[in-house]
């Protein structure tokens, strides 16, 4: 039997113990849940600003490495989001969304008993 114990947005991972038939051990297991990173945010706000991927470059200050990596939607590094949004004058959530997904399995969540 499984029961999740604490969820953490932050670390993106379930916490979940097996207490066992007897409930004399516990079994901790530590799962990373699927994320997505999207930038249409971003592509959307250098539109709006008549901007191009270069003129980003340029005006934050970042690597073509840095706008590849937000092209294909991979992470990069805070300081580069950080820059990023100096040079727009923004916010984070004005450039990006975290979408997490649904995680565990219901069955996996609560028991095969539900």
């Amino acid at each position: 039997m499984y029961f999740v114990i604490a969820h953490n947005n932050c670390a993106n991972a379930d916490i979940i113990i097996d207490i066992g038939e007897n409930a004399r051990y516990a079994n901790v297991e530590y799962r990373r849940l699927p994320m997505s990173i999207s930038y249409k945010k971003l592509w959307k706000l250098l539109i709006d600003k008549d901007m191009n991927k270069g003129d980003l470059q340029r005006t934050a200050g970042i690597s073509a490495s840095s706008i590849a990596k937000l092209s294909k939607g991979e992470n990069v590094q805070t300081d580069i989001l950080v820059k990023i949004c100096s040079a727009l004058k923004c916010d984070t959530s004005d450039i990006m969304e975290i979408d997490i997904g649904n995680g565990l399995a219901n069955n996996e969540r609560h028991g095969a008993n539900g």
